[in-house]
């Protein structure tokens, strides 16, 4: 789901190649999705990954304020 002025976006596609493609003012479409097997969608995920900073940071002890609990 995708909220915009107009209203929302929507992907729905409960299981199988199957979607529904809701966006504001127009009917439903159906859309056909490739499935992709869980290993491949990891992959594709992991390649994405960028360096966590922060963590880094903490690891190291090297915080030099003190970052609020709530972040």
């Amino acid at each position: 789901r995708l909220g915009t002025a107009d209203g929302e976006v929507v992907i729905d596609r409960p299981e199988g190649p199957l979607a529904t493609l809701a966006l504001p003012g127009q009917p439903p479409r159906r859309l056909a999705l490739k499935v992709r097997a869980t290993s491949e969608l990891i992959a594709e995920e992991l390649r994405r990954l960028d360096a966590d900073e922060m963590y880094a940071v903490a690891l190291r002890g090297e915080a030099t304020e003190e970052i609020p609990a709530h972040v």
